[in-house]
């Protein structure tokens, strides 16, 4: 497309356009020049409410990124503008609720202004990818009158960007990011959700954390090379919910003293294959735990510990490969309303003790070949031990 050709789309009149999506994906061999000639003539209507452009040339976006033709617009998406070193404005559209930049080389701060007119102030969810030059969200002091309404932020693979103090953000998820990212995660003081996934780091700092202290939900996943988790690691964290710790395959040990946060609820360790110590040991911790899923361990046996979890009512079980029996204290969770156990391919025989758990609702055997024929219905040599429990499943 030409700008004679843009000009004529004469797009400002439709003023029943919502939605526009501007594409250079066709033309790869278009002049810097000529992109920009031809964005600046696409101007939208003031009707627009949602604005995406992707793989623009240009060094710089048009003038028309501004309140007075943009006021409506609630959300924008900017991937693969490669040669830009500043972003639009942003921040003075004052009905912008999501922002997505995603693939942009040489962008070094999301606000270039830094004054009031540029607050981005009914912002929600701020979602950055692939930005390695980026150091910040502003180029000046951020202070508490910017990103007043922010709730959502995701960042992936921003390498240089550490975060500023942001009170209003309640979820994060952070990808691929460096160090220093991860040590200003302590700025985000209101979070309630936190995901940390695929950070090529060797160790976490001690203190991370410990600001968070309306945090629920906290799932690390991916750390490669991380051997263990700093010692107080979870201190601070007195709202603490939910703990999932994924695919961590150098991991050894949970730091001690975790599981003495009374007001966890789920924990979830999966495919952490060199982990053999941190469970509990005392029955005065996790009293309120309800739910536990353990995948792809070392455990030839099940912690002992496990069997004071006296508030436990989901269990699940799975790719251990080295379990061989379940422990006669299995009985002892009589909260338990379902048990899952899948692909432990020596695990043969269940306990006696089965018949204690009368609030088991449903035992779910998948993939377990040995113990699935040992609890066949009616024939198995198991089978009257689970016999009382309404919802029995084999798969193998």
């Amino acid at each position: 497309m030409s700008p004679v050709e843009a000009r004529f789309a004469n797009l400002s009149a439709k003023r029943n356009l919502k939605r526009l999506h501007l594409s250079w994906k066709n033309n790869e061999n278009i002049s810097e020049e000529n992109a920009k000639d031809v964005l600046e003539a696409l101007a939208p209507p003031t009707s627009l409410k949602w604005l995406e452009i992707d793989k623009y040339n240009g060094a710089h976006f048009p003038s028309w990124f501004r309140d007075d033709i943009l006021g409506s617009v609630v959300s924008i998406d900017l991937d693969d503008c490669r040669n830009c070193r500043e972003l639009p404005p942003f921040g003075i559209l004052t009905s912008l609720r999501r922002l997505k930049i995603c693939n942009m080389d040489l962008v070094e701060y999301i606000d270039n202004r830094g004054d009031l007119r540029s607050s981005f102030g009914c912002l929600e969810s701020l979602e950055i990818r692939a930005l390695p030059n980026l150091e910040g969200f502003s180029r000046h002091e951020v202070g508490n009158e910017m990103f007043p309404c922010l709730s959502f932020l995701h960042v992936f693979k921003c390498q240089k960007l550490s975060l500023p103090k942001l009170g209003s953000v309640k979820s994060l998820i952070v990808f691929g990011v460096g160090q220093q990212l991860v040590e200003s995660i302590s700025n985000l003081c209101g979070l309630t959700e936190l995901e940390m996934s695929r950070c090529d780091l060797t160790s976490l700092p001690q203190n991370v954390l410990h600001n968070l202290t309306t945090l629920q939900t906290l799932t690390i996943d991916y750390f490669k090379k991380i051997h263990e988790l700093p010692s107080e690691f979870l201190n601070g964290l007195i709202a603490l919910q939910s703990l999932q710790i994924n695919s961590c395959p150098e991991l050894k040990c949970l730091p001690e003293g975790m599981f003495e946060h009374c007001s966890l609820r789920r924990v979830d360790i999966g495919s952490c294959p060199a982990l053999e110590e941190g469970f509990p040991s005392s029955p005065n911790q996790l009293i309120s735990l309800q739910h536990l899923s353990i995948t792809s361990q070392r455990l030839p046996v099940l912690p002992e510990g496990l069997q004071h979890l006296s508030s436990l009512e989901y269990l699940k079980i799975s790719y251990i490969s080295e379990l061989a029996s379940l422990p006669d204290w299995l009985g002892n969770l009589t909260t338990l309303k379902e048990l899952i156990i899948r692909h432990c391919p020596d695990l043969e025989c269940i306990p006696m003790s089965m018949q204690r758990l009368t609030n088991l609702k449903t035992f779910s055997i998948q993939w377990c070949p040995k113990l699935g024929q040992r609890c066949k219905k009616e024939v198995g040599e198991d089978w009257h031990k689970i016999s009382h429990i309404p919802r029995v499943d084999i798969r193998c």
